[in-house]
């Protein structure tokens, strides 16, 4: 007989409160130093996977938790690498996490195999198993280009294993209130010294490389000339996203009553995110804070309530809201960022929403009319890389991996998709669970964006909340388990 426990003891992990922070930074600052005497990217790479490599055979809750806070740093360590160490042809600090991930992953293995459990591990397997079968599609252009799209797509699914075996409700509970908050707080500081006062000599060396630069990217720029803020993360829209998640992790319990001195971070990580100029992220957190609450409702007809409210009356006084913005002066750098915002959120037929939804139509259509797919690596920047043709990136997941996987897999990704958002939900439903509801909030705000690869932090963030959820629907034996008890975060 079997049965679901609500949460599983970690066998190895149990999150110190300041050691994996302290050490990180610690790590940090010495990678700073050492970065500044000129030495090759390539021997810091290999120095950093081999501390990995360490840490992960040691204590490898410390190697995933310092991976998830390196990661939001790595745009800024580039940079800076770039102008302090030369230039390389490959970026190898593109490889120290997807090595830790993949290290973390093999012990996994080795010690208790993948353990298929629950039908959403199975399903992440079947994704990974399409995923690697893909790698081999010579419609991509090479195998080379196979293997670098897996850095984009198979990598940040190892993310979801390592949250399955290592995390915990506490370790998970300290992520969402502690570590995410702190460090999307340290991003809008620096993003809004980036709106205000200008950029670090390193970004902006970085920035005119990307503006006249052949490998430039048109995101970065607005109205022609307006260099959008990008944190210390490796784009805007990566900024923009933890942000998101940062605003979400701290929105949620203020919403169910349990931590209002969440507010006092929320007005500058909030105030950045609209500067970001980001429409998607915006309106993205917007509806994801509104459907949080709407799903809070005691039963159904109170949640169908919320969502009438929240429709008729909150999301139309937001809009009246944001067109009493419209007569800010664009002249400066902050009114276009302001500018570039209200525009998009208030009159979506003169935004790029038509272009994105072209995009969508590409993708999925190109997936239905080649069932096989392009190849994993045909909707990254490996393509036009390492092949002959240019990636065909749509800017979402689920056209991409339409594109990449064909039509099968990119169906496999919406049921995997819809299976992920029933377990989290239910775990809130039936049990109270805050974090359930806090990492439901974050989903909504990443849609298209969950296994989206060259977003890095966020990406890996995402599955590794996802594997910590789903590691309380694990059956284990019934004489096994303690007294059936409620999560302790309780919304």
């Amino acid at each position: 007989m079997t049965t679901t426990r609500p949460s599983i003891p970690a066998e190895k992990f149990e999150m110190p409160s300041w050691s994996t922070p302290v050490l990180t930074i610690g790590v940090l600052v010495f990678l700073i130093w050492f970065l500044s005497t000129g030495v090759s990217q390539i021997f810091v790479a290999m120095l950093l996977i081999g501390l990995g490599l360490l840490a992960v055979l040691i204590r490898p809750d410390l190697a995933a938790f310092g991976t998830l806070i390196f990661l939001p740093f790595l745009g800024d360590i580039r940079r800076y690498i770039s102008v302090g160490g030369g230039k390389t042809s490959q970026d190898p600090m593109l490889m120290v996490a997807p090595a830790i991930a993949g290290m973390i992953f093999a012990r996994m293995l080795f010690e208790r195999g993948a353990r298929l459990d629950t039908r959403l591990a199975k399903l992440v397997l079947a994704m990974m198993v399409v995923m690697a079968i893909e790698i081999l599609n010579p419609l991509q252009g090479g195998i080379t280009v196979g293997l670098a799209g897996a850095l984009f797509y198979i990598v940040p699914l190892l993310w979801f294993w390592a949250g399955r075996s290592l995390s915990s409700e506490t370790a998970t509970a300290q992520l969402l209130r502690q570590l995410i908050p702190i460090i999307a707080l340290s991003a809008a500081i620096l993003g809004l010294f980036q709106t205000y006062v200008g950029w670090l000599s390193f970004e902006a060396q970085w920035i005119r490389e990307q503006t006249y630069g052949q490998q430039g990217f048109a995101a970065l720029i607005i109205d022609g000339h307006v260099v959008r803020p990008f944190g210390f993360f490796c784009s805007p829209s990566e900024f923009s996203g933890y942000l998101s998640i940062g605003f979400i992790a701290c929105a949620v319990p203020l919403i169910a009553g349990r931590r209002r001195l969440t507010a006092f971070l929320m007005a500058p990580i909030g105030y950045m995110l609209f500067l970001s100029a980001v429409r998607t992220a915006i309106s993205l957190t917007a509806f994801s804070v509104l459907a949080v609450w709407a799903v809070m409702g005691r039963d159904a007809k109170g949640v169908a309530g919320r969502f009438i409210l929240v429709v008729l009356f909150i999301v139309p006084a937001l809009v009246l809201g944001l067109n009493r913005l419209k007569d800010v002066d664009h002249s400066d750098r902050v009114g276009a960022l302001v500018g570039h915002s209200v525009d998009g959120l208030t009159n979506p037929t003169e935004s790029t929403a038509g272009a994105h939804g072209d995009l969508w139509l590409e993708g999925i259509s190109g997936g239905i009319m080649n069932p096989i797919g392009y190849g994993l690596g045909s909707s990254t920047p490996a393509a036009g890389r390492y092949g002959d043709r240019a990636g065909a990136a749509m800017e979402h997941d689920i056209p991409n991996l339409f594109f990449s996987l064909g039509v099968f897999g990119g169906i496999l990704y919406l049921v995997l998709m819809f299976q992920v958002l029933r377990v989290v939900y239910g775990l809130f439903r039936d049990r109270g669970s805050l974090i359930a509801l806090t990492v439901l909030g974050i989903l909504i705000s990443q849609f298209g964006y969950w296994a989206l690869g060259t977003h890095y932090s966020t990406s890996a963030l995402v599955w590794f909340l996802i594997g910590s959820i789903d590691r309380t629907q694990i059956p284990v034996p019934a004489m096994h388990l303690a007294p059936r008890r409620a999560m302790p975060d309780r919304a």
